[in-house]
């Protein structure tokens, strides 16, 4: 291993945008194996760094919203050190500086850039021009344009397609989850603020649950960290183990509530799922990742052309494309779980 020349990776973000770049990382991976590959996630998304657990990988912890320290060491590290590449897979304006301070070191900067409406350019096009070469994601357009993953990937090796080789992830269970786990579950995710958007609240999710029932015989239960009330709801009428304290009750219902599951139990509770089923988001994209089949409730307000094209856009820079059906949930619950039927009797 080349020791002295390093290969710089930012991604100090959220965990639902650190999985359409995944791919993109572990080709850099692959390919660089002679060099030392330094990622920067944040204190967010850093609890998903077994992703790229390799020996010549250094994971460094941020803050997600650089401080004034961060600042200084990632410019100290770039004074005192022999950097071959840069990717900068989380567009922020600091890192966009980079190539401006540094052009005389003849580093190669690769870039994920931003076009959005009202001639929005993350970054300025004037930073661009000391870019090696950089991808747009082109917000302002209303064709169907490439996902996030693709960007990244096109960004990253010309011939991704005739190298990329789609990860297996067997990774270690925990004590805890083997004891909990059913053989065979579907996994549903509460995710509150659009359940209670939708008019459902927690009165919905049970309803929900209740038909589940009838094509699963066991279901996992998640609710967002840090649920509130609604853990103690849940914990009132399921079987439930809390992550966090250790604490549990199991009496072999069929549901069973984990509460403050996070990490890399959270990722295998979405592997060994039957199917999964989420509101778009972290859990949806974390599913595709692992190939579990997904039931996408892709909530959206249209109201205008503007909410359509916004939706239109999202849609596409994030979905999934492995086992992957989706549906647009209606406030008639019973509306939605006809909807669901479909994906349920696969």
């Amino acid at each position: 291993m080349k020791k002295n020349e390093n290969i710089i990776i930012f991604k100090n973000d959220r965990i639902g945008d650190l999985i359409p770049s995944v791919a993109a990382i572990n080709l850099i991976i692959n390919n660089n194996q002679d060099k030392k590959i330094i990622i920067y996630l944040s204190n967010i998304n850093y609890k998903m760094k077994f992703l790229f657990e390799k020996k010549n990988v250094e994971v460094i912890k941020v803050k997600y919203s650089l401080s004034i320290m961060n600042r200084i060491s990632i410019l100290l590290f770039f004074l005192m050190n022999k950097i071959s590449k840069v990717y900068i897979m989380r567009p922020k304006n600091f890192f966009f500086l980079l190539p401006f301070f540094f052009f005389y070191k003849k580093i190669q900067f690769f870039a994920l850039c931003v076009n959005s409406n009202n001639n929005y350019r993350r970054p300025k096009n004037f930073f661009r021009k000391y870019l090696s070469n950089y991808v747009i994601n082109d917000r302002e357009t209303k064709k169907i344009r490439p996902s996030r993953k693709e960007l990244q990937l096109n960004l990253v090796d010309s011939d991704w397609k005739n190298k990329l080789v789609e990860k297996e992830y067997d990774l270690e269970i925990s004590d805890q989850l083997k004891k909990i786990l059913p053989i065979e579950y579907c996994l549903i995710h509460y995710k509150k603020n659009v359940f209670e958007k939708l008019s459902w609240g927690r009165d919905g999710l049970l309803q929900i649950i209740t038909h589940l029932n009838k094509y699963y015989s066991k279901i996992i239960l998640i609710n967002d960290i840090e649920g509130g009330s609604d853990n103690e709801f849940f914990k009132g009428i399921y079987d439930w183990f809390d992550f966090k304290s250790r604490n549990s009750s199991i009496k072999n219902s069929n549901v069973i509530y984990l509460e403050n599951i996070d990490g890399l139990d959270l990722f295998n509770v979405i592997k060994k799922a039957k199917k999964t089923i989420a509101c778009h988001g972290t859990i949806t994209l974390l599913g595709n990742l692992v190939n579990t089949p997904i039931l996408d409730l892709f909530n959206c307000e249209i109201n205008s052309y503007e909410d359509f094209y916004q939706y239109k856009n999202s849609f596409h820079e994030h979905v999934p494309k492995n086992n992957y059906d989706f549906i647009i949930p209606n406030k008639d619950i019973d509306k939605t779980l006809r909807k669901m039927k479909f994906s349920l009797i696969k």
